[in-house]
């Protein structure tokens, strides 16, 4: 395969372009209404102030001409750093104090005010912004929020209700799982209500028989009539018909058979409203649960922390026309985060793409009834749902299961097989750790260990020049009976990079040490890039606090571009790796990198001793030519 030139800053600047106009910036500068201005500046007064100098983008604010921020763009790999200090200088001589650096991969967000990067409730800023949050940074610092009160409290009282209901479920006999399935159940089936309605308030048809909603559950007062309306009526007839045609999401009834903690959990929720919370605030409460079950150890391998799954999705870029698998997806976390990243600067009223994105675009499988969690998940987020099923992934019936969910749709089917021959074009997934599988004489390296077992089904389930993202546990990178799995990998795979994250990363879940491998299926592996993880912005504890300032995901993400060599990087050889029968540990090469540093001290030391030892010898000579 031909080798490929570089991507040049040309790349990252239609990106920024094509952002901002989905961001609603107003990018033609032939138009009395352009506040967007690239390699020029709007009035021959700031044309004077830069000195001849060209920031890359100024934005400003709209009807006027003041300048309200600086965007500097540059290619993949290029120093953020040396951007950011020249983007500094025409901010200054502007007077704008917010600026945008970009390389492709990673923006970096910087206040001159405060002296540090921007923050919408806390969280950095990491991509381009509208003119509206813009403005409101401007006004109120470089750290806003923009979570309500209201949502605040709704957050808040949705915790509460996770932890009163655990508590309560435990009377029921249900397992931890179990617990989590049926809350989340009654949870939907109010978040649902609450997105009919909405659908009805702006005009658009309703999916579900308003004779169905919540409003007419809270209603009965009686335990056992509320309970078995909602099982004879909203699930069996309503949600598991209405939402996927069947009862693979919402089953034709609940598996809590008391009919007072229903109605007790009815009342807690319909305090509440979910729908104007997003999911994300949602996700915190799921997390909380899935914290509380932790010692039931049967649900910490369904949630990756989401810092981590962004992280993951920023580094395989998944874009408008991709498809998207999770083979061990959960409750949907990479799913949800790689359909928003696909759906930014989309036009929402444009059919095709919706559908395009709703039903041919993300796939999830996943073995446990958490698939309908993921489902329910999707949902909310915007949908996708259709592709997600139930199944053990290891046995590779999936296809039949995403054909017999495309409800004998024709077009779909044949995109579906479209899809199955080519290959996916992105897969991001966390493994399940320590398994055992009955299907391994499936695959080319026979096994019946999970690990192994499931990365060969990452890689068949790759398209030509597919890109993965996978978590894998610290044992798959050395163990001896995996050394033909990772040999596999490497013969049919470019290895891009082991990323190792730090031991605490899943805690309070376990706190078995990973790694992230980035691959891209089709080219054998020339060298492994190594980076090192070692404060990912949380407290490695099992509080998991944020620890406010610069972090290691950061600097990866600023030397993602050309995997550059730093204090926290290095690149090894296929040879040295082949030499250490394909041992991928980190630890193994960072000690030979220890003893060849050790090595060039020493040569160092030893050449200086020879220089000295040759000038003694020059200062004799001249010595005994002076007594001649």
């Amino acid at each position: 395969m031909p080798k490929l030139t570089r991507a040049l800053e040309s790349a990252t600047r239609k990106k920024i372009d094509s952002t901002l106009d989905a961001l609603d910036w107003k990018t033609d500068e032939e138009s009395p209404e352009c506040n967007v201005y690239t390699e020029r500046v709007k009035t021959e007064e700031q044309k004077k102030k830069l000195k001849r100098k060209q920031p890359d983008y100024v934005l400003y604010k709209s009807g006027t001409d003041e300048p309200i921020a600086v965007i500097e763009a540059k290619r993949k790999g290029e120093s953020l750093e040396k951007a950011l200090n020249q983007a500094i200088k025409y901010a200054k001589l502007l007077g704008v104090n917010i600026i945008f650096v970009y390389d492709s991969t990673f923006i970096k967000t910087y206040d001159l005010r405060s002296d540090s990067e921007l923050k919408i409730d806390k969280e950095p800023v990491k991509e381009l912004i509208s003119e509206e949050r813009l403005l409101r940074f401007i006004e109120l610092g470089s750290d806003i929020e923009e979570v309500t009160p209201e949502v605040k409290h709704t957050r808040e009282e949705l915790i509460r209700i996770f932890e009163w209901s655990h508590a309560l479920l435990r009377k029921e006999g249900l397992r931890n799982l179990d617990k989590f399935v049926e809350f989340s159940n009654i949870l939907f089936i109010k978040i649902i209500s609450e997105i009919e309605d909405d659908r009805e308030r702006r005009g658009l048809g309703r999916k579900l028989d308003k004779s169905l909603s919540w409003e007419n559950i809270v209603k009965i007062k009686e335990p056992k009539a509320m309970l078995n309306y909602i099982n004879d009526t909203v699930l069996k007839e309503g949600l598991a018909k209405q939402y996927n045609r069947s009862d693979d999401i919402f089953q034709q009834k609940l598996k809590i058979t008391n009919p007072n903690t229903v109605k007790q959990i009815v009342d807690r929720l319909s305090k509440l409203r979910l729908l104007n919370t997003e999911s994300e605030i949602k996700g915190d409460a799921f997390e909380y649960f899935l914290k509380s079950l932790a010692s039931g150890n049967d649900l910490g391998e369904y949630f990756t922390p989401r810092h981590i799954v962004a992280l993951m999705v920023r580094l395989v870029e998944p874009r408008y026309g991709n498809t998207i698998l999770d083979p061990f997806c959960g409750t949907g976390g990479f799913l949800i985060e790689a359909f928003r990243k696909m759906k930014k600067g989309q036009d929402e009223n444009d059919e095709t793409i919706m559908y395009s994105l709703k039903e041919e675009s993300i796939f999830g499988i996943e073995l446990t009834d958490t698939y309908k969690i993921a489902k329910m998940n999707m949902i909310i987020t915007g949908d996708g749902h259709n592709n997600i099923v139930q199944t053990d992934t290891a046995k590779r019936d999936y296809w039949e299961k995403f054909i017999e969910n495309s409800k004998e749709k024709e077009p779909k089917i044949k995109k579906l097989k479209e899809i199955q021959k080519k290959g996916f074009d992105v897969i991001l997934s966390n493994i399940p750790y320590s398994q055992t599988t009955d299907y391994g004489s499936k695959y080319p390296v026979p096994s019946n260990n999970g690990d192994s077992v499931f990365i060969q089904e990452i890689i068949l389930a790759l398209a030509t020049k597919g890109r993965c993202a996978v978590i894998v546990p610290e044992g798959f990178l050395f163990r001896r009976e995996l050394m033909k799995t990772r040999e596999y990998l490497l013969d049919n795979c470019s290895l891009d990079a082991i990323i190792s994250l730090p031991s605490g990363v899943f805690l309070p879940y376990t706190g078995v040490k990973t790694n992230i491998l980035v691959f891209t299926k089709g080219e054998t592996t020339k060298s492994v890039w190594y980076f090192k993880i070692e404060n990912d912005g949380f407290e490695l504890n099992v509080g998991r606090k944020r620890i406010d300032g610069r972090n290691d995901i950061d600097s990866l993400l600023e030397t993602w571009g050309e995997r550059k060599i730093t204090k926290n990087s290095l690149s090894i050889s296929i040879d040295k790796i082949k030499s250490k029968n394909f041992n991928l540990s980190l630890s193994t090469y960072e000690t030979i990198k220890h003893k060849e540093a050790k090595r060039e001290d020493v040569a160092k030391i030893i050449n200086k001793i020879i220089l000295t030892e040759d000038e003694v010898m020059k200062e004799l000579i001249e010595l005994r030519n002076m007594l001649k």
